[in-house]
């Protein structure tokens, strides 16, 4: 019998999509919500900043948003290499949450409320203005959101979906094995059907080829015919 999948693996995967649901719902609920998992998108941001001081201004503004993103994608392509399923789809939530984060920073760009590590320029005000976008602030930041929101809800498909698939495959592998199992017992019928007819043909096609028994001796002579 095949291996059931428990009960409890299911329910684990649908109250993650439940919770992580909940958690997204937050950023509705309050302005400028930062979460714990931004705690680590600031230490990244940062790092990317700090990486990427030697190239030009431009690249120097934009390198906090980029190793904020590339830090759960990288992370993400390795888990999804290893097959870790729930583990790439939690990722794929984190660079999710990353752009709702990055959304909300795109945002204060010409308001200035959110307190800069260190002080210093905005990063998005400069990166806004440099690319002729600060007059359509809203429009980028909604954008974002978005983009973010669309990544967040495609991970708890992905992770709703493997949970059903878990639970449901014992139940496919055990009709595979049945419809298997019926399909070797016809062909088995049929075989001695066959193997009935060969025993009939047998004695003509070894004279016709020169087959000669003698008791437990069997000698063959060349024959340029090929049995049926």
């Amino acid at each position: 019998a095949p291996a059931s999948v428990h009960p409890a693996r299911l329910w684990v995967r649908l109250g993650v999509v439940a919770g992580l649901f909940l958690f997204y719902l937050q950023w509705f609920k309050r302005e400028n919500y930062f979460s714990f998992l931004d705690f680590i998108n600031l230490a990244f941001h940062e790092a990317g900043h700090i990486f990427l001081s030697m190239f030009p201004r431009f690249i120097q503004f934009s390198g906090g948003t980029l190793f904020q993103l590339a830090v759960p994608v990288i992370c993400l392509v390795h888990l999804k290499r290893r097959g870790a399923n729930l583990g790439w789809q939690l990722c794929l939530f984190w660079l999710g949450e990353s752009l709702l984060n990055i959304s909300i920073y795109v945002g204060d760009a010409i308001r200035q409320d959110l307190p800069l590590v260190g002080g210093g320029e905005h990063d998005w005000t400069y990166l806004l203005t440099e690319t002729g976008l600060i007059g359509h602030t809203g429009g980028v930041e909604k954008t974002i959101f978005f983009a973010g929101s669309v990544v967040i809800f495609w991970s708890l498909f992905l992770i709703g979906r493997d949970a059903l698939r878990l639970q449901a495959a014992p139940v496919a592998r055990a009709m595979t094995l049945e419809a298997m199992g019926a399909d070797l017992a016809l062909d088995g019928a049929r075989g001695g059907a066959g193997h009935r007819a060969w025993s009939v043909r047998a004695p003509r096609t070894a004279a016709r080829c020169g087959v000669r028994r003698a008791g437990c001796r069997t000698a063959i002579r060349p024959c340029r015919r090929s049995l049926p």
